[in-house]
């Protein structure tokens, strides 16, 4: 698994998160994906997930997924042991803390073995969930961190996954809430350009409605017909 990196000119702080997939994707890693319930997760994931198989030509061969609502013609795992199986892919595993049973707590030995077979066998590992489930062992894994609007109090203290927060300064913290928009989302762990230094990026993610998996549901108020 390869991705060339493509010539982008950025004129602005916030930059296209497609613009950043063939850094993301550059060389085996785990990365995570924390949000608040409903700020956007499954579409950054869909978006990267389509960037993947239009532009690269991922297949279900490389491809691989859990959780996910809607399929997009990658392969579905439903296990740790289909999971150690997989060699030169990227893997996304939504609800990952549910897909990983971290409630085991004998269990942290065995993962970081597992982990360090993920990446050694090619990989890219994205695991997405709420800002709780980043415990310290899970953050310490991340060598990329990806936000979306976060309520501060929620991530565990002590935990790489907050110390990232609150060391940044950007006007989208609050005292409370890395805020910002459902359209957007804060990187950490890329270097800066010539500098070789960990650092903070915003990025634009486009809306993918095809992908809306909620637009489906029914309202459960329709007015005249509750009457």
């Amino acid at each position: 698994m390869k991705i060339i990196p493509r010539e982008v000119n950025h004129t602005s702080d916030i930059v296209p998160l497609l613009s950043l997939v063939p850094k993301l994707f550059d060389q085996p890693r785990i990365i995570g994906v924390c949000a608040d319930v409903g700020q956007g997760k499954s579409n950054l994931l869909y978006t990267l997930m389509n960037y993947l198989q239009t532009e690269y030509g991922f297949d279900k061969d490389h491809l691989y997924s859990y959780s996910l609502p809607i399929w997009t013609g990658e392969q579905k795992i439903f296990s740790v042991e289909e999971l150690e199986l997989i060699e030169n892919s990227v893997i996304i595993l939504d609800e990952f803390y549910l897909f990983l049973n971290l409630d085991d707590r004998k269990r942290v030995k065995q993962l970081a073995a597992m982990m360090q077979r993920i990446k050694h066998s090619n990989n890219v590992l994205i695991m997405c969930g709420l800002a709780h489930n980043f415990n310290k062992f899970i953050s310490s894994q991340l060598e990329i961190k990806i936000y979306k609007q976060t309520t501060v109090k929620n991530l565990i203290n002590g935990s790489p996954m907050k110390d990232v927060v609150v060391s940044y300064n950007g006007k989208e913290k609050g005292s409370t809430i890395l805020k910002m928009g459902r359209d957007q989302a804060l990187i950490y762990g890329l270097s800066g350009e010539g500098t070789g230094i960990m650092h903070y990026q915003m990025v634009n993610i486009p809306y993918l409605e095809q992908f809306d998996a909620k637009m489906a549901l029914p309202d459960i108020l329709t007015g005249e017909d509750r009457k």
